[in-house]
C-alpha cells in the first residue's frame, strides 16, 4: 500500500510540474525570428546626463530606436509611435524606457538630443558617441545607415533602416518590429514584456 501511495504522490507532482511549466512558458514571451538572428547586447553611450549603459535600465523593458534629429519624416513618426504606445499602456504599470540612438553624431550632440526628444516625451533618453561606437551598436542590432552627400547649403540626410527594438527587463532583445507598426500594436507587444 505504501508504494502505491508514493507512486500517486509522484504522479501528482509530475502533472503539477508540467502544468506549471506550460503556464509559465505560455506567459513568458519568446524571441521573434528577427531578434533571434541579431546579436543585440549591452552598450555604453553618452547622454546629456553623462555616460549611460544598457544595464542601468534593467528591471524595465526598453524600446530602442535608431535615427537622427534632422530626419524629415521617418524618425519623427517613429518617435511619435513610441510616445503614443507608452501612453496607451495601462495606468499604474511600469513604463518601458525609450532609448534613441543617433546615427548622426556630428550634428546630434547630447544637449541637442535632449532638447529635441523633449518635444516627444521627457521619458526619452538620447544617446550618442563616436561614429565607430554607434556603428558597432547599430551592427549588433541590425540597423543599417549611411550619410548622404552634403547639399548646396551643407545639409545632408542619413539613409537608415527603421525598426523598433524591444528588450525585456534583463536587456535581452526580444522583438524587432517594422517601422509601419502602429502605436496600438507596439503597446500590445510592450505589455507582454512588463
Amino acid at each position: 500500500m505504501k508504494p502505491r501511495f508514493l507512486f500517486v504522490i509522484f504522479l501528482a507532482c509530475v502533472v503539477a510540474g508540467t502544468i506549471s511549466y506550460q503556464s509559465l512558458s505560455q506567459n513568458a514571451p519568446e524571441k521573434d525570428i528577427k531578434a533571434s538572428y541579431l546579436e543585440g547586447g549591452p552598450f555604453t553611450l553618452a547622454s546629456a546626463e553623462g555616460s549611460r549603459t544598457l544595464s542601468e535600465f534593467s528591471g524595465r523593458p526598453v524600446v530602442l530606436y535608431f535615427g537622427y534629429t534632422y530626419c524629415p519624416d521617418i524618425c519623427p513618426l517613429g518617435l511619435s509611435v513610441i510616445r503614443d504606445a507608452m501612453e496607451a499602456l495601462p495606468a499604474g504599470t511600469i513604463k518601458p524606457t525609450p532609448l534613441f540612438v543617433t546615427l548622426d553624431p556630428a550634428r546630434d550632440t547630447t544637449e541637442h538630443l535632449k532638447e529635441y526628444l523633449a518635444f516627444f516625451s521627457p521619458e526619452f533618453v538620447g544617446l550618442t558617441g563616436s561614429l565607430e561606437q554607434i556603428k558597432e551598436v547599430a551592427d549588433r542590432y541590425g540597423t543599417y545607415f549611411m550619410a548622404g552627400q552634403p547639399g548646396a547649403k551643407g545639409g545632408y540626410t542619413v539613409d537608415h533602416t527603421g525598426y523598433f527594438y524591444l528588450l525585456d527587463k534583463r536587456g535581452e532583445l526580444m522583438r524587432v518590429l517594422d517601422h509601419n507598426t502602429t502605436a496600438q500594436a507596439l503597446a500590445l507587444e510592450l505589455e507582454k514584456l512588463l
